[in-house]
């Protein structure tokens, strides 16, 4: 007797746009892009375009929201917004001064507690950003009893353009929708968008980085290779 279709996996993507002021102004729009190819897709999709911290905060709140709506869907959070090796940078519209700055371990903080409301901690997080890959360092922590911020991680460790990031996300989600794996579908995104982009899971790295800190050639390969901390000599992307 043959045997059922597999049924596909079913997502929904939360977006969390900020743009600089001076992108607001030219009209750059990742997030519109992106909800709209979402949705051409059959794909749920919500756009929040914040300025602030507290924007930031409350649209977390919104997510636990759309998951409790979307139970039978695996949550995805996109975040659009400048990036760089310490974190995210949240622009401020009325303010450049007040532009909010999240580290990883503040932003880590922050997704923890979502992550574990999601269905079996299932939450996707996709980085739309400069160094977005460099959020693999919220899953590095010693403490294995520790809730994780996110299922997987996608993102770049390059500076790609805005064209090119919403070349490889309507890519994903596109790849998604056609039932596709996620290691092929980052696949895909990267070579439609010509910048190499990762998928890595939190529970992996977190293994990894543990494996790290407990090798008794530690202080060797920091002193010999990299002479950086332990979370930096982690940072060389794996392919999945």
């Amino acid at each position: 007797m043959p045997e059922s279709p597999k049924k596909k996996q079913k997502f929904f993507v939360f977006i969390i746009e900020s743009p600089a002021i001076n992108e607001r102004e030219r009209g750059v729009n990742e997030g519109g892009i992106i909800k709209h190819a979402a949705e051409l897709n059959g794909i749920r999709c919500f756009l929040e375009t914040i300025s602030s911290l507290r924007e930031f905060e409350d649209c977390l709140f919104k997510l636990n929201d759309a998951m409790n709506d979307h139970p039978d869907c695996m949550p995805i959070l996109h975040i659009s917004a400048h990036g760089s090796d310490k974190g995210i940078t949240l622009s401020d519209i009325n303010d450049k001064a007040s532009d909010a700055r999240i580290s990883w371990d503040e932003l880590r903080e922050m997704l923890r507690p979502v992550n574990e409301a999601s269905n079996n901690e299932s939450l996707i997080l996709c980085m739309s950003s400069c160094n977005g890959y460099r959020a693999v360092d919220m899953a590095m922590h010693p403490n294995k009893n520790q809730n994780l911020p996110y299922f997987a991680l996608i993102g770049t460790d390059e500076e790609p353009s805005w064209v090119k990031t919403r070349a490889a996300y309507t890519t994903l989600y596109h790849q998604l929708n056609l039932g596709k794996h996620i290691d092929p579908a980052v696949r895909a995104m990267s070579e439609a968008s010509g910048c190499k982009f990762w998928v890595k899971n939190s529970e992996k790295t977190r293994q990894e980085y543990i494996d790290l800190i407990n090798s008794p050639n530690l202080v060797d390969l920091i002193s010999a290779e990299f002479d950086r901390n332990a979370q930096e000599l982690m940072y060389q992307p794996s392919r999945p």
